[in-house]
């Protein structure tokens, strides 16, 4: 699968790169790449107990969850046709990759692993033999395209509406308050900056304003 939607989102992955994101880890909670079987990286839906509500994840992913971890998954949404009918699928935007949330200091992290969690391949590691960590801002923004539906191709509407006014999150304009001009599908967003005139800015690093 090609890797250029993470890419644009800020966030390259290379198996076992030594040089991948070097970055110092602070204490507390910081999320880390678990590499999957593709096998278990299919959308299904889990088992429950009686009354719980229907619940659909990829089954490796769910197993880490088990284990008291969180997760996050960036989700790409089509229509396929299958047996002449149109349907839903989901599939995970980066493959087999999986980000896993956890306290390197604190958190039995060991437990990520192919014998205790059956789908799991391993934890991606440098060259020190450590977990690779991926940069909260990263992974913040993968997460502010999913809501937005830039991996939706099922939705023909922009998360944003003409004349909504968002607050600019990064870049040398962060803080500032712009009106949308228009924003369609998967395409820069047109602001309107009062003093400053038009700008076009990745809608992932926009934020309604509340």
């Amino acid at each position: 699968m090609s890797m250029q939607p993470a890419e644009t989102y800020g966030l390259s992955i290379v198996k076992h790169s030594p040089g991948l994101l070097s970055a110092s880890f602070p204490l507390g909670r910081a999320w880390f790449v678990v590499f999957a079987s593709s096998a278990e990286m299919h959308w299904s839906k889990m088992p429950r107990k009686w009354g719980e509500p229907e619940a659909w994840s990829f089954p490796v992913v769910r197993r880490i969850e088990n284990e008291g971890f969180e997760t996050f998954v960036p989700r790409e949404r089509r229509i396929i046709r299958f047996n002449g009918r149109k349907i839903e699928r989901v599939i995970p935007l980066l493959g087999s990759y999986i980000f896993v949330r956890f306290d390197r200091e604190a958190d039995d992290w060991g437990v990520i692993n192919p014998v205790d969690i059956c789908g799991v391949h391993g934890l991606l590691r440098n060259a020190d033999d450590l977990p690779i960590r991926v940069p909260d801002m990263a992974i913040e923004k993968l997460q502010r395209a999913e809501d937005q539906g830039a991996f939706d191709f099922t939705r023909p509407m922009s998360a944003f509406a003409e004349g909504e006014e968002v607050e600019i999150l990064e870049g040398p304009f962060a803080g500032l308050i712009a009106k949308v001009r228009s924003c369609e599908p998967r395409k820069r967003a047109k602001l309107l900056l009062t003093g400053l005139g038009k700008l076009e800015i990745d809608p992932s690093s926009l934020r309604k304003r509340d």
